[in-house]
């Protein structure tokens, strides 16, 4: 049996295991493939590592894309002209490296059918991932190339068609491509963009090199204006197959590489999940209940789940402190977020968190406001078993005029909740086949 590995600092997110696990299963190879977190201090010493350990291959990935080279006893020429390593090969006791990261992003753009040839693109970040992205450019005979940092000074273009950039730059800029090379909108930090929808709508053809979540907040803003876009899945497949080619010595069948894109694509697709915010007493519950039977989904009542989680009563957790409550409703948050095709009536307070929000919107999860007047909450409401509301109708209006606008910064859609819970349920179901293309 071979074995074969991923080096990087933080690998916890990483899905080379389980590619590469699936090629050698499709391909009848016995080996092995393991993640390998190095620190820093270790790096110097890890070429000698592998050829004493007798590790076939190894992939490199960040931080350590450029540092490694100095161990390497050659370095194929695309990966010397990119200025960065993410492929390592042992053969007859000498480290090679390479470059597969040009491969993929290559395969990735035909696939999309994203024009190269004659095109100006504009390339968001200068890590190594950009490097190869600059190489699929210049390789594919793009006209003019923006290379975008923070900060331009003293930056030095590698080709008289490359124009190096900074942010503020690109108020002015148009074209046909922009690639994100940038970790900007990758979870957990999910939800923003490197830019705006005043540059993305400059641009025909939108790649986003990151594949979690799926659609990251430049794709989806892109999407919506009806660009061309595309995240990094296949181009993470494709590189892990020239990988493998390298290190079996053949090329690995198409066929291979679509089936375990498809499988990955699968499993990571965002999953019908949302979660219901409002004031307490708006109806999240009941709404939920019957949104979720509409829609053939899961219900679940946040409360409930922590109180099952935790064993106590909301009530006995607000006495420990409101802290110890919105520990339990964090970590219950979080694993809401790992399911699928689920509906959420969240507690009044979980959206006001960063952390509880980051979760609800993780891989596709969508944040639907229910919006009540507060003036209709009040005529229904029971206050009893709702330690928030222990300062009676003024505590509630109090809440009302404090949380409102940032029930409406944090949803992906509102529902506004006037009229009978009928009205307000048609309207969700409305909302929620637009969003999902149902």
């Amino acid at each position: 049996m071979e074995f074969y590995g991923l080096i990087g600092e933080k690998l916890g997110h990483s899905l080379s295991e389980p590619i590469h696990r699936m090629f050698f299963e499709l391909m009848g190879i016995q080996g092995a493939y393991k993640l390998v977190e190095v620190p820093k201090d270790q790096l110097p010493g890890l070429g000698a590592a592998m050829r004493l350990i007798g590790i076939r291959g190894m992939n490199v990935t960040i931080p350590y894309k450029q540092a490694i080279m100095d161990q390497l006893d050659r370095v194929d020429e695309m990966a010397r002209r990119v200025g960065a390593v993410n492929t390592v090969l042992l053969r007859e006791g000498e480290l090679t490296g390479y470059n597969t990261d040009v491969y993929g992003l290559r395969a990735l753009m035909d696939r999309h059918k994203m024009p190269v040839q004659g095109a100006t693109a504009a390339i968001l970040g200068t890590g190594g991932v950009s490097k190869a992205a600059l190489e699929v450019l210049l390789s594919g005979g793009a006209q003019t190339i923006y290379y975008v940092s923070r900060d331009k000074a003293g930056k030095r273009a590698p080709d008289p068609r490359v124009i190096c950039a900074d942010y503020r730059d690109l108020a002015e800029l148009s074209g046909d491509i922009l690639i994100n090379c940038t970790p900007v909108g990758m979870y957990p930090k999910a939800g923003v963009s490197p830019v705006g929808r005043e540059i993305i709508a400059r641009f025909d053809h939108l790649v986003d090199t990151i594949y979690n979540p799926m659609e990251t907040e430049f794709l989806r803003m892109g999407r919506e204006m009806g660009k061309n876009t595309c995240n990094g899945l296949y181009m993470l497949v494709a590189q892990a197959m020239a990988a493998q080619a390298i290190w079996q010595g053949e090329p690995v069948p198409e066929a291979v590489t679509e089936r375990i894109y498809h499988r990955l694509k699968d499993d990571m697709e965002p999953a019908r999940r949302v979660f219901i915010i409002g004031m307490m007493g708006c109806g999240k519950t009941t709404l939920g209940k019957a949104l979720a039977e509409r829609m053939n989904l899961d219900f679940v009542d946040m409360d409930d789940e922590i109180e099952r989680m935790s064993g106590h009563s909301i009530p006995d957790l607000f006495a420990q402190g409101e802290a110890v409550f919105r520990e339990w409703e964090s970590k219950v948050c979080e694993g809401l977020s790992l399911r699928k095709n689920l509906v959420v009536a969240t507690g009044g307070g979980a959206p006001l968190y960063e952390r509880n929000l980051r979760a609800m919107k993780a891989n596709g999860g969508l944040v639907l406001y229910n919006d009540r007047p507060v003036e209709r909450i009040a005529r229904d409401i029971d206050m009893s078993g709702r330690p928030m509301l222990a300062g009676g109708m003024d505590r509630l209006y109090e809440l009302a005029k404090e949380r409102a606008p940032r029930y409406a910064r944090a949803a992906d859609l509102t529902v506004l909740n006037d009229a009978g819970p009928e009205e307000a349920l048609e309207k969700m179901v409305a909302a929620l086949k637009g969003a999902w293309k149902a």
